[in-house]
Order: C-alpha cells, then structure tokens, then sequence
C-alpha cells in the first residue's frame, strides 16, 4: 500500500512540475522580442526575457527530477514484485524436493549462502 501512495504521489509531482516548466516555457517563449529597458546612461535596467530565462533554468531540473523519481518508483515496483514471486518460487521448490538438498547446495555454491 505504501509503495502504491508512493508512486500515485510521484506521478502527481511530475504532473505538476510538467504543468510548471510547460507554463514557463510559454512565458519565456512570449518575452522572446521583448527588448530590455535601459536607463539615460545605457545600462540595462530591466531584462524580462533574461529573468524568465533564469526562472526557467531552475524549473526544468526540477521538472526532470521529479520524472526520474517517479520512473525510478515504477522500476522499483516492478522489482520488488518480481523479487518476491521468485521467492515463493524458490520457497515451493525446497518444500518438495529430496530431504539434505539444500545442504547439497550449500556445499555446491557457499557463496549463494553467506552466513
């Protein structure tokens, strides 16, 4: 249940954080003619393109990490499950097979058995 709440929360922060870097991708997109204001000596006073720029740079990463988490989480999942089923596997298969095998084996592969 908890890996589920997990994952349902990653994909709603990517969501999220997609809408952000969408929303500002559209922003910097319409400051892109936008000249920047300067002052009687000529120096630049106020940039929009160049501030949605920066803002820009910090809310893409963000974006991409929050993507990875939510990948690595459904990657994660999917192991433990698998994980899991061959466990069971294995467990079904010692249950029925001759009595002294699993020594055999421990005797066979020492290193499948660290004690």
């Amino acid at each position: 249940m908890s890996e589920k709440i997990k994952s349902i929360g990653a994909a709603i922060v990517s969501l999220v954080t997609a809408g952000i870097a969408i929303w500002w991708l559209a922003l910097v997109a319409n400051r892109l003619g936008l000249k920047p204001e300067v002052n009687a000596q000529g120096a630049v006073v106020l940039d929009e393109f160049q501030r949605a720029k920066d803002v820009l740079l910090v809310v893409l990463p963000l974006f991409s990490a929050s993507l990875a988490y939510w990948v690595g989480s459904q990657g994660a999942e999917k192991a433990k499950k698998e994980a899991a089923g061959a466990a069971a596997k294995l467990q079904a298969v010692i249950d029925t097979s001759p009595k002294g095998i699993l020594d055999e084996a421990k005797l066979k592969h020492p290193k499948a058995f660290p004690d």
